[in-house]
C-alpha cells in the first residue's frame, strides 16, 4: 500500500521527499484537493520531518543567514514536515508551462488547531529533493485533531525575479496582492496509521 501510494503521488506530481541514509519516512499525507488560482496549481501535503541542509547548530547565530526572518524556533524538535507545490497550468501568462516548479515565491503559512487557541506560523522554504523542488517547513503540532492550515502566496517578485518587457519575450506583471489558500485536515499523530 505504501508503495502504491508513493507512486501515485509521484506521477502525479505532489510529493517530494528528502531521502537520506539511515533514515525511514512514512507515506506523505495529502491535504486536500489541489487548488488553482491565476494559472497555478496548489497542492498541500506533509510528512514525518526529514533532513535538510544547511543544518541548525543549537545556540548559532542566524541572524545573518537565511533563516533570519522565519518566526519559526530552528532549534524545536518537528513533529511534521509541511510542503505546499505549486506549479504552471495551461495558460500560465508567466512562461511557466503545465508541471512547471514555480520559483522565487515568499510562502508565509499559519496553521491552527480547530478546538483550541494553539497556532504556529512561519515561511516555507524552497528545497531541492531528488524528486524535484517544493516549499515546505519542519514544525511541532499539538497532537491528534482537526486542524486548519493557509497559506499566502506572494509574487516572485518580492524575492528577486524579474520579468522581460520587451516585445520579443514580454509577460504581463506579476499579481500584487498575496494569493490565499487554505484547507482543513485531520492530524492524527506521528507514527500512526492513518497519520501521514
Amino acid at each position: 500500500m505504501y508503495k502504491q501510494l508513493v507512486t501515485v503521488l509521484v506521477a502525479a506530481g505532489t510529493i517530494a521527499l528528502a531521502i537520506a541514509p539511515g533514515h525511514s519516512f512514512a507515506a506523505p499525507h495529502v491535504i486536500g484537493e489541489p487548488k488553482i488560482r491565476k494559472h497555478m496549481e496548489f497542492r498541500a501535503l506533509y510528512m514525518q520531518s526529514g533532513v535538510w541542509a544547511p543544518t541548525v547548530p543549537r545556540g548559532a547565530d542566524i541572524s545573518d543567514t537565511w533563516l533570519w526572518w522565519a518566526p519559526h524556533d530552528p532549534y524545536t524538535k518537528p513533529d511534521i514536515h509541511l510542503e505546499l507545490l505549486v506549479t504552471g497550468v495551461d495558460g500560465n501568462p508567466w512562461g511557466f508551462s503545465k508541471g512547471d516548479f514555480i520559483p522565487y515565491l515568499k510562502i508565509e503559512y499559519i496553521i491552527a488547531k480547530e478546538d483550541n487557541e494553539w497556532y504556529r506560523k512561519g515561511w516555507l522554504m524552497a528545497m531541492a529533493t531528488n524528486n524535484g523542488p517544493h516549499y515546505g517547513d519542519d514544525l511541532p503540532m499539538d497532537g491528534p485533531g482537526k486542524y486548519y492550515v493557509l497559506y499566502r502566496i506572494y509574487s516572485p517578485l518580492s524575492n528577486g525575479l524579474v520579468r522581460h518587457t520587451d516585445r520579443e519575450m514580454e509577460v504581463p506583471e506579476f499579481w500584487t496582492e498575496p494569493i490565499e489558500v487554505y484547507w482543513k485536515f485531520t492530524y492524527i499523530g506521528v507514527g500512526k496509521k492513518g497519520g501521514y
